[in-house]
């Protein structure tokens, strides 16, 4: 089993897609965390609402249509997080947004956005309560939302029951889109050097996409 690269199909050249580092604050602590390994001393703030409404206004003078990826940090725990969904669904060039979260917070207030869709993304080593965890994707399943889980795939071999039952589990949510997500290495264009041992007791994951593509209605952070 050996994955080599993640991308698009059938991309629409004439839009674009956004990825938004809202914020640079979490709730966990992921030694494995892309963001925070690559903001070093800019890791913990939470932008100005100048500088929010100048992406705004940048994004509203797109010329093409756009998708837009919310991540962090958490985006969900942000002060100006319900003020960017706000303004980015009066866009004319709007087509969907994405929230990345690790789905800490409870989300079933979260008030209604249409072309909206999640994200999720499991953490097995910081991950804190997994009844909520799901109960999120559930809950916005339920209402009618695009979700996804991305799954990550810690190299700590303790972990690896509790990441397979958590496959199990997404495996019975109905319309639940599940994503095996590889850790990188010290460079976000390189793997993880997984053991020997990972790669046999992973190798369900070959019933899985070998090329992870995504569509452009929900497209990936990664």
């Amino acid at each position: 089993m050996e994955y080599k690269r993640q991308h698009h199909i059938d991309q629409d050249p004439d839009h674009i897609n956004v990825h938004w580092d809202s914020l640079t604050i979490c709730q966990l602590q992921c030694s494995y965390c892309y963001a925070r390994n690559e903001y070093g001393k800019e890791w913990g703030k939470i932008a100005g609402r100048e500088t929010i409404d100048a992406v705004l206004d940048a994004l509203n003078r797109s010329s093409l249509t756009f998708n837009l990826g919310l991540l962090g940090g958490e985006p969900t725990i942000g002060p100006h997080y319900y003020y960017i969904l706000d303004q980015i669904s009066k866009m004319e060039k709007f087509n969907w947004v994405y929230v990345v979260t690790n789905g800490e917070k409870d989300l079933t207030t979260h008030p209604h956005y249409d072309r909206l869709a999640f994200l999720f993304s499991y953490h097995p080593a910081d991950c804190t309560d997994r009844e909520r965890f799901l109960n999120n994707i559930k809950h916005m399943l339920g209402r009618g939302y695009k979700c996804k889980v991305n799954i990550m795939l810690h190299h700590d071999r303790n972990l690896w029951p509790k990441i397979k039952e958590m496959f199990e589990i997404c495996e019975n949510i109905e319309g639940l889109k599940i994503h095996p997500h590889f850790l990188y290495g010290n460079k976000m264009d390189k793997l993880f050097n997984y053991r020997k041992d990972f790669w046999e007791y992973f190798s369900f994951l070959k019933d899985y996409e070998r090329d992870l593509m995504y569509d452009d209605d929900i497209f990936n952070d990664y």
